[in-house]
């Protein structure tokens, strides 16, 4: 049920105009509303040295 709400909000987001990188945190957002989850969770993954947006593999694969 969770993918479902997680695809059909992400979809919906785009199809209003939204850039996707508010769309894909706007959806995660919105599932974990529905699944009770805390958001301090989301706010923690998001920005944890391991799996966050500082990820060395992320920068890793930059050719710039």
């Amino acid at each position: 049920m969770a993918l479902t709400l997680l695809s059909l909000s992400f979809v919906a987001f785009l199809l209003l105009g939204v850039p996707v990188a508010f769309a894909i945190g706007l959806s995660c957002l919105a599932t974990f509303a529905f699944e009770g989850l805390p958001f301090e969770t989301a706010i923690q993954m998001m920005v944890s040295e391991k799996t966050g947006a500082d990820s060395k593999c992320l920068l890793s694969s930059y050719d710039g």
